[in-house]
């Protein structure tokens, strides 16, 4: 079933995923194996800024998108600030 909804997903042509909740080893394993990225974001304002500077629109439900509820971006990319 796991598979199947983010297969779903993928299928879609989403690459990144983002998400405010906690994410199953199982859904982590199945968003790895279609080559997708899921990104974390604890707070629901961070979520919705995210969502208005990419277009998005936030979902409840658990399945593929459609084309007007995905959000673009030029690019992800990881920074690290801080550290040793």
């Amino acid at each position: 079933k796991m598979e199947e909804i983010v297969k779903g997903i993928a299928d879609a042509g989403v690459k990144v995923c983002v998400v405010g909740g906690t994410v199953s080893e199982m859904a982590l394993h199945f968003i790895e194996r279609y080559g997708m990225l899921c990104l974390r974001i604890g707070s629901k304002w961070e979520l919705r800024r995210l969502c208005v500077a990419t277009g998005a629109t936030a979902l409840v439900r658990l399945g593929a998108p459609t084309p007007d509820e995905m959000g673009y971006c030029d690019r992800v990319q990881q920074k690290e600030v801080g550290g040793r």
